[in-house]
């Protein structure tokens, strides 16, 4: 990617392969009395897309860049612009418009030495102003599961014990299912995904299906809808073999 901005003579920089987008939705879940799941929005303006990427090279390449940030801070300006990022450098999610320029915030970290004349510098940056693909989204087939899911109902009975070993039992009856897991996704259904997440924000959505899980809840039968409470981006998969994959951990409870 190219890096420009008030201060800074533009330079080619080289992203490690390990960066994480840093994608928060401003959705708030809440747990009510009766087992059902509350929803606080604060809006898509409150939306935050970050992501934690490494530059590396040899020392005096390191130097320069953190030299172009530093001239960048001292004119004031703090805003670098991001350009030319390939399809291997979708840095901030894959439903974000990557033609054209970005405008970020860039926070940085202490350099480190990596090997003898290799050095790298860790950073995260901000994204000010996205603009995206994909529309409303979509929600994708839930067809690739990693192995270690996390399927179950959650009790909500209390069992005290006595020291003379008597019990007595506390049932709030409002027990709930969730489901936990990782898929792998294409770079057309991880787009689609993140802007129906968006889109829809605290909204129910019908049911999913798990391939290869007969029962998410566990016990519990799915009811029609159900709520995704947790949406984490986990990167970008098989950079190298020129087949753009994504990894997601998904959180979805019963509506």
């Amino acid at each position: 990617m190219q890096i420009s901005g008030t201060g800074i003579t533009t330079f080619t920089a080289k992203i490690k392969p390990d960066y994480t987008p840093k994608t928060t939705f401003a959705l708030q879940w809440e747990q009510m009395s009766n087992g059902k799941w509350y929803c606080i929005d604060r809006g898509a303006t409150a939306d935050i897309y970050d992501t934690d990427i490494r530059l590396y090279g040899i020392e005096s390449v390191i130097n320069n860049f953190i030299n172009q940030i530093e001239a960048n801070r001292v004119s004031g300006s703090n805003i670098i612009t991001i350009s030319d990022l390939n399809t291997q450098e979708h840095i901030f999610g894959a439903d974000i418009t990557y033609s054209g320029s970005l405008n970020c915030i860039a926070s940085v970290q202490r350099r480190t030495q990596g090997t003898w004349k290799g050095f790298g510098v860790a950073l995260r940056l901000s994204l000010l102003s996205p603009s995206f693909i994909a529309g409303t989204g979509l929600l994708p087939i839930f067809q690739f599961l990693d192995i270690g899911y996390d399927g179950d109902s959650n009790y909500t009975i209390n069992k005290f014990d006595s020291y003379a070993r008597v019990f007595s039992y506390q049932d709030h009856a409002a027990d709930d299912g969730s489901f936990t897991g990782v898929f792998t996704f294409s770079d057309y259904e991880m787009a689609g995904l993140r802007r129906y997440i968006a889109t829809n924000r605290g909204n129910t959505i019908p049911m999913p299906t798990f391939a290869g899980v007969a029962y998410p809840f566990g016990r519990r039968t799915p009811s029609s809808y159900a709520n995704i409470t947790y949406f984490e981006d986990m990167g970008m998969l098989n950079m190298n073999v020129g087949v753009s994959r994504w990894a997601a951990k998904i959180t979805i409870v019963e509506a």
